[in-house]
Parts: structure tokens; sequence; C-alpha cells
């Protein structure tokens, strides 16, 4: 990973990120916010974070200054998603879901909940 220095989600160019390494991970941070995480004895890729991008409009009415009503992150296929519902000042509400977390070469989750 660190010979190639290609963020795999954008392509951008990575940098180290020493802050945020763990026991077990490398991590490295891309221009464009993406946090990648590379295991130090095995050198493959562990997971990427990718930043929440937020609803800035209503997508009803158009209208801004919208407010979380509420967040929840779940797991998906790809890794950890993350649903937000938003309200406009209007009464709207939408709903956005993004990837937030991207896994790669992760057992399923077999333990509990916290």
């Amino acid at each position: 990973m660190a010979a190639r220095k290609k963020c795999p989600e954008c392509g951008a160019r990575l940098s180290r990120c020493p802050e945020r390494d763990g026991k077990a991970v490398i991590c490295y941070e891309c221009e464009n916010g993406h946090f990648v995480s590379v295991d130090k004895s095995r050198g493959e890729l562990v997971s990427v974070t990718i930043p929440f991008k937020h609803l800035k409009v209503c997508s009803k009415c158009g209208r801004k200054n919208l407010k979380v009503e509420s967040e929840r992150a779940f797991d998906s296929e790809e890794g950890i998603s993350k649903l937000v519902v938003y309200r406009c000042p209007a009464g709207h509400t939408s709903r956005k879901r993004q990837l937030v977390v991207r896994q790669f070469n992760m057992p399923p989750w077999e333990g509990e909940d916290y």
C-alpha cells in the first residue's frame, strides 16, 4: 500500500496520518478526506473511511437550514452505512443514506452489539 500512495476510493495522493494509527493498522489520509487503514503485519487494505456529505437544501421545497432529526449507523454488505433524516423549516423530511466505512478482507461481525 505504501508503495502505491493512491487512495483506492478516489485515486488521490495519500499521506501518512500517524495520530490515527492503531496497534494493528497504519492509517493514511487522502487529499479528499478519505482515511485508509492498512494491516501492519500483512500489508493488506483493511478499510476506507468516507466523510459523510450532509444535505444543504430540502429536496421538496429548496429551503436551506435543514436540521438533523435522527442519525443511525448500520452494517451493510460493503461496510458501515449511515442514515440521516433531516427536517426543513416547512416540515418536510428528507433522508440520506451513505456508505461511511468500506471494509475489505473482514469476516462478518458475529459478536454482540454495543
